[in-house]
């Protein structure tokens, strides 16, 4: 019996590998997908071979804040009334499904910390996300779609992974008393 727990443990385990690979490899797809530029790291070598210096941001919080959209893999959905109004897709964690955000902000604030100010918001809404994805359009849903099943059946396999760990850990609880009752 103990023999077919382990069989059931490693048929689990195998399980689980081979849906987390297929999550790599859609989000590896996704991310080829995305990439728009090859930009070169930071302590990457120069043309004489030299370690680029790590230079601080001087950059205006409006231009961080378009690489932020930009790099968050935010969609510009309406430009209405001053306030742009950006969404993207995300699978949270411990979520079953995706989930839409959205975001905005004054296009030409009156406050010179607004812009700073959404920087923190969008900082914010990166809390607890494990993949960030465009809103989907024509081209996109079929790999979104099967990002989220993955998620879920990942989930899924470690629900059933923790089921069957508890399940075992109370069998041996068992047999170690009746050992010890027999012979202790």
């Amino acid at each position: 019996q103990i023999e077919s727990i382990r069989d059931e443990n490693l048929q689990l385990q195998a399980e689980l590998a081979r849906v987390q690979s297929e999550r790599d490899e859609a989000i590896e797809t996704r991310d080829d997908m995305l990439s728009t530029m090859d930009q070169q790291p930071a302590g990457a070598a120069d043309a004489r071979g030299q370690a680029r210096a790590e230079q601080p941001d001087c950059r205006a919080p409006s231009e961080k804040l378009k690489e932020r959209l930009r790099d968050g893999h935010w969609t510009l959905c309406r430009q209405g009334g001053g306030h742009p109004v950006y969404k993207r897709t995300v699978v949270l964690q411990d979520a079953t499904e995706t989930t839409v955000q959205v975001f905005s902000h004054a296009s030409t604030p009156s406050d010179w910390r607004s812009m700073h100010n959404a920087l923190s918001e969008l900082r914010a809404k990166d809390n607890g996300v494990l993949q960030a994805m465009p809103l989907a359009d024509g081209a996109q849903p079929a790999l979104f779609v099967r990002l989220d099943e993955l998620h879920k059946e990942r989930m899924e396999l470690e629900r059933q992974h923790e089921l069957r760990m508890e399940r075992i850990a109370e069998e041996i609880a068992m047999i170690e008393a009746k050992f010890e009752n027999a012979y202790g």
